[in-house]
């Protein structure tokens, strides 16, 4: 069922591999999916959904304990096994933390269950690029800094967040779903068109993308992100929604496909 999401990844590797494409291609191919495209698609997800069937503090808690328990651990881990300095220690933490949860989540999640299943998947996604650049972004400035300077920390943060377009799609979408505005149906018709090629393209620009990428020298480093990120996160995230806090099948599973997804490209 899920085989299309990955065969897309494997056209955009196979693409630069065979050199059908140059590397400049892709590069347009990934700005224009995760600055407009993903952006519209998100956007136009959260206006239409419920947000008071989604929004469950169980359902966060669940996903975002687990993300931050896998990042302390992957830290941790990274110091001690791999000798780490603690900038890459924060780095490998971070890679874990920040999960694809849009490029291969949400069609995963649609592809298999379908559309009225993503609710879930879109209330995670909501916070996860603020909460996990805080994260991030905090400990990279505090604990690598001899004297932190929490005024320059607190607005290297801010700008992070509100310079990434996909922060800004959700938080408007949000706004338009909660203050109930109407987009202009000409609008509305032309994020529409727009927004049917968003993850096909964002995820051909994935594969594309990771030619450049050689991880045989680092492999006991990668290793511990995907034992972190594709295992115990979600295992974790499992735990709690299923045991602990008894959400509905739908949430958990929404969770648990958020949870066991690769590091995001970002």
């Amino acid at each position: 069922m899920v085989l299309p999401v990955f065969l897309v990844v494997g056209l955009g590797y196979g693409s630069i591999k065979l050199r059908i494409l140059e590397t400049d291609t892709i590069d347009g191919i990934l700005k224009f999916s995760q600055t407009i495209a993903i952006p519209i698609f998100l956007f136009l997800s959260v206006i239409k959904i419920n947000l008071l069937s989604v929004f469950d503090l169980s359902l966060l808690s669940s996903y975002y304990f687990g993300a931050i328990t896998c990042f302390l651990i992957g830290l941790i881990l990274s110091k001690v096994l791999f000798a780490c300095g603690t900038d890459e220690a924060i780095t490998i933490g971070f890679s874990i933390l920040f999960s694809n949860s849009v490029l291969f989540g949400l069609p995963i999640t649609e592809i298999v269950y379908g559309k009225e299943s993503i609710g879930a998947n879109l209330a995670i996604i909501s916070i996860h690029a603020p909460l996990c650049y805080f994260i991030g972004i905090a400990a990279m400035e505090i604990f690598t800094r001899a004297k932190p300077y929490f005024l320059q920390t607190f607005i290297s943060i801010f700008r992070s967040i509100f310079s990434n377009m996909i922060s800004v799609s959700l938080l408007l979408g949000l706004l338009f779903n909660l203050a109930n505005i109407q987009l202009f149906a000409p609008l509305l018709k032309t994020f529409e068109l727009i927004s049917v090629g968003a993850i096909p393209l964002a995820l051909f620009g994935m594969g594309g993308v990771l030619v450049r990428y050689k991880l045989a020298s680092h492999i006991g480093k990668v290793s511990l992100i995907l034992v972190c990120s594709l295992l115990l996160h979600p295992l974790l995230t499992f735990m709690l929604a299923k045991f602990y806090f008894s959400l509905s099948i739908d949430a958990v599973r929404s969770a648990v496909i958020t949870a066991s997804m690769a590091p995001g490209i970002n």
